[in-house]
């Protein structure tokens, strides 16, 4: 129904504006909330990159110490298995120089014609004696010998006088290493 002033046409264009307005509007509204929701996105996915290429430099940080770590290991498995057969060699080096040094002891003495025996001498507890003096520091002559020098072989200084020799007091060979042996 059309009032005085304003036709029914009237009433149809200025409706039409009004939801052309409310229309652009709410594109204008729709358009900033989709935009602030697409930087807000796109800033999420960088800090994830970012998240992730700092974790991927990590990984491949962890990977080279373990590569290290694994070879460090074989390197020290490796000494360790040098060592021992060191170890093992010496061992037997030591039994042999025991024997060899036994078997001179048995040759300077003989069987005993070497001349008169006195009662010192035919004494047991001598013997016992004689072997614990074997074992003695060629040095100090206190203390056990514990030290075999290298590379003479010759185990007859103690570790105390160790330190203080360049040469072996058996057959003055200079010395070049040492080892403790443990009897």
């Amino acid at each position: 129904m059309p009032t005085d002033q304003y036709s029914q046409t009237d009433y149809l264009l200025l409706l039409h504006q009004h939801i052309q307005n409310f229309n652009t509007n709410l594109f204008q509204i729709n358009l900033r909330h989709y935009q602030t929701l697409l930087l807000t996105a796109d800033d999420l996915l960088r800090q994830k990159e970012a998240k992730s290429k700092q974790l991927q430099l990590q990984n491949l940080a962890l990977q080279q110490k373990l590569r290290s770590v694994i070879l460090q290991n074989q390197q020290l498995c490796s000494m360790a298995r040098r060592s021992e057969a060191a170890a093992s060699a010496l061992r037997v080096s030591l039994q042999n120089v025991i024997i060899q040094n036994e078997a001179a002891a048995r040759e300077r003495e003989g069987f005993g014609d070497s001349g008169e025996v006195g009662e010192e001498e035919s004494c047991c507890e001598g013997k016992e004696e004689m072997e614990v003096s074997r074992f003695k520091c060629r040095v100090c002559g206190e203390r056990e010998v514990s030290i075999l020098l290298i590379p003479c072989n010759h185990l007859c200084v103690c570790g105390d006088c160790e330190e203080l020799v360049t040469e072996c007091p058996s057959c003055r060979l200079t010395k070049r290493g040492a080892l403790k042996v443990l009897l």
